[in-house]
Parts: structure tokens; C-alpha cells; sequence
């Protein structure tokens, strides 16, 4: 019997549930589930200490202060490092144990390239942007995608004044719960099959841009939507404020013609009066249900 399987055996179904929920790709999900845990009497939240921690650590601020008042709780709040369990060795378990229509909704409807846990230090940087690179990669492989669909992510170099750089990544994701709308900051990360859709030296760049004062550009177009507002139009926003000179501003996005047959598709559909259980565009996320395209 594994770790995993030995500490499901001392919890409830629905004690269960709240532990594979914090595993979740959506970050609402896992907000809840933070939230339920304060609840549960403290020899259960002594069980479930180690998965939060876990997660606190690898999601962000946000998710941290969500599980504080469960580990205030528990005695000494945090268990010493080499208690925690592996965390993506026990995603993947989970996630192998997903029905198979979870599993394939996962992987088509989000796109995602970094992990997200540069944002706090990115806000933070003091570091002038220098350069910015706007690359596209293919969505996936799976045969429901759309053939040619990319996913935008750019590439921004910052220099210090002493002439230190570091390099972070910045895309926009189909995860529609995220508080942050989907926004995420990584370390930037070699990437296969990629290509450059546009880019912008130093001297286009306006003078004293922050990373931060990008991510506040991109958290201002609200949630995301796969046919108004998805990874392309993030890029495109993004890329755009750091334009000093009007001429380089970029006016199209990458699968421009798959975004505008989606809209058809859907006007179509809406104007006959049929919702149907998928719709599916040339955004980063592909195949997404209905419900989750707003007008």
C-alpha cells in the first residue's frame, strides 16, 4: 500500500475529496477546499497538514493565506521539510486516477508553459525591462485540438542598473477560476518547437517599464475568455504597453482567422438558439465548454 493510499484510509470520502481538490488545477478549487479544512477536527487536519503545506508553498500567496487558519491549528503550524510529501509525484498519481473525460478536459482546455511561482518576486524587481520577445508553441497534440492552434507567451528580459539581467515568462491560461485571471509570471525555461511572433529591442522599449507594471496591464483584462480575451490578446496588451514608438505597436495575433470562425460559430449557434457542449477556437484554450464563453 502506498503513502498516499495509507493516508486516504484514515479520512472520509468527502475528507478525501477536499484532499484531491487541493491538487486541482483551478485555484477557486483550491481556495475551497483551504477554507473547508478549518473546519475538520484537528486529528484530521494533523493527516492532511503535510498536503497543505505543500501546496501553500507551490501556489503562491494567495493559497498560502487561505490555508493559515487550518495550520494554526495543527501543533507547531509546519511539519520540518523532510516530512512533506513529493507534491507533483502525488499530482500525478491523482491525476492517473481521474476519470478519462476529467482527465482530456484538463488536457485540451488549458494551456499552460511556467508554473507560476516568479510572481511575487517579479512584483517585487526593481530591474528595468529591456526586452521583450513574443513566442508562440503548438497547444497540444491530442487529436481534438485544432490543428495550427498556438499559445502566446512572452519572454521578458530585465537589466539592473549594475547590469545584472534575469529573465521571466509571462502568459495568460484558460484557467477561468484563478483569482489572478489566469495570469501567470515564471522563470523563463528553454521551450521546444517555439517560434517568434514579434519582438522588441531596448530602444522601442519605453523607459523605466517594471515587470510589475505589466502584470497590472494584463490582471486589468479581467477573466479569461477563449474568443475575446485568451492568451493571444494578453500577449498583444502586454506587448503593446512597453511600445515606446506608435509604428512597432502589433495589431494582429497569432491564429487570428481560427479566433474569428469561433465567434461565428457562436453567433451562429446563439441565433438559432442552440448552446452546444463545445465550441472550439484557435485561443489556448480549445474545445472549452460553453458555459465558458461569455458574451
Amino acid at each position: 500500500m502506498s503513502d498516499e493510499d495509507e493516508v486516504d484510509r484514515k479520512l472520509t470520502l468527502e475528507e478525501q475529496l477536499l484532499r484531491r481538490q487541493l491538487y486541482r488545477s483551478s485555484m477557486q478549487v483550491c481556495l475551497d477546499a483551504c477554507r473547508s479544512m478549518a473546519n475538520l477536527p484537528l486529528e484530521k487536519l494533523q493527516i492532511l497538514a503535510p498536503d497543505l503545506n505543500n501546496v501553500s508553498k507551490r501556489r503562491g500567496f494567495t493559497i498560502k493565506d487561505a490555508a493559515k487558519p487550518a495550520l494554526a491549528k495543527c501543533p507547531g503550524g509546519e511539519l520540518p521539510l523532510e516530512a512533506r510529501r513529493d507534491y507533483e509525484s502525488y499530482r500525478r498519481r491523482l491525476e492517473a486516477k481521474w476519470p478519462p473525460e476529467q482527465k482530456k478536459h484538463r488536457t485540451i482546455a488549458y494551456t499552460c508553459i511556467g508554473n507560476g511561482q516568479a510572481l511575487n518576486r517579479g512584483l517585487g524587481d526593481d530591474r528595468n525591462v529591456r526586452r521583450v520577445v513574443w513566442l508562440t508553441v503548438p497547444c497540444g497534440t491530442s487529436s481534438d485540438c485544432v490543428p495550427f492552434a498556438k499559445h502566446s507567451v512572452l519572454q521578458i528580459s530585465v537589466v539592473g542598473i549594475s547590469g545584472d539581467t534575469f529573465v521571466y515568462m509571462m502568459e495568460k491560461t484558460g484557467d477561468i477560476s484563478d483569482p489572478e485571471h489566469g495570469i501567470r509570471v515564471s522563470d523563463w525555461k528553454a521551450l521546444p518547437k517555439v517560434e517568434e511572433w514579434s519582438q522588441l529591442k531596448a530602444k522601442h522599449i519605453v523607459r523605466g517599464m517594471r515587470l510589475r507594471t505589466l502584470y497590472q496591464e494584463a490582471l486589468q483584462m479581467g477573466p479569461y475568455d477563449v474568443l475575446k480575451n485568451n492568451c493571444h490578446h494578453a500577449a498583444q496588451r502586454v506587448f503593446n504597453k512597453c511600445v515606446k514608438n506608435k509604428s512597432v505597436l502589433k495589431h494582429e495575433i497569432p491564429n487570428q482567422t481560427l479566433v474569428a470562425l469561433g465567434r461565428a460559430a457562436k453567433y451562429v449557434l446563439d441565433l438559432v438558439g442552440v448552446r452546444s457542449s463545445t465550441v472550439c477556437s484557435g485561443g489556448s484554450s480549445l474545445c472549452v465548454p460553453s458555459s465558458a464563453i461569455n458574451s
